[in-house]
């Protein structure tokens, strides 16, 4: 009977060695935890363990700060940003740098190529009376600021792309003349317009 239950063991642990797991994509030896729980980490007396990193319970990935504190965000141990439950802070001194998405205006503008995007803008080399376009009008792009500046000696255009049209006639396919080293700004205050578009000169430095 002690020879038949060894055997029966080894014959066990003989097919065990070919049992093959299912595995995730991502191993739990890597330090990855779950079931709501966060990645910890010390302050610097060590006498506070801070939830840090972890997934929460909408799905999102989520880097958390005690309770009153913020998230700072930086290089070289150099805060850039601080995120906190009131939103982004920026240090004194520092801002959001942008180099401003370059259009080509075009004779005969193309939404794809053409396109104004939301936020900065800079017209470089283009000819004479060449358009770059506004989108159509939706309730997402509600006084979202366009900002469009000329780097060019040529006179441009601001074109609306169809509905809604520039300025209060709102008609559609109209355009708002940008000069040489000239900025303008356009916003949307209904879906439906029209677009407003206030003009301001880039001053000759002395």
């Amino acid at each position: 009977m002690k020879f038949l239950n060894k055997l029966l063991i080894a014959v066990l642990l003989a097919l065990n060695t070919g049992v093959v797991f299912a595995q995730d994509d991502i191993s739990i030896d890597t330090g990855i935890i779950g079931g709501g729980k966060y990645q910890g980490a010390k302050t610097s007396d060590n006498q506070t363990t801070v939830p840090v990193l972890g997934v929460n319970k909408d799905g999102n990935t989520e880097i958390n700060a005690l309770s009153g504190k913020k998230v700072a965000i930086g290089a070289n141990k150099t805060p850039g940003a601080y995120v906190s439950s009131s939103g982004i802070e920026l240090p004194s001194g520092k801002g959001v740098a942008s180099a401003g998405n370059v259009i080509v205006p075009a004779s005969t503008p193309v939404s794809a190529t053409n396109f104004i995007l939301p936020g900065f803008n800079v017209f470089p080399t283009f000819a004479a009376n060449a358009s770059a376009l506004l989108p159509t009008g939706t309730a997402a792009l509600l006084n979202t600021p366009y900002i469009v500046c000329s780097a060019n000696a040529n006179a441009g255009r601001v074109l609306s792309q169809g509905t809604p049209g520039i300025g209060t006639a709102n008609t559609p396919g109209t355009y708002a003349p940008l000069a040489a080293a000239q900025c303008m700004i356009c916003h949307l205050n209904v879906p439906t317009g029209p677009w407003y578009c206030n003009t301001f000169t880039v001053v000759t430095p002395a």
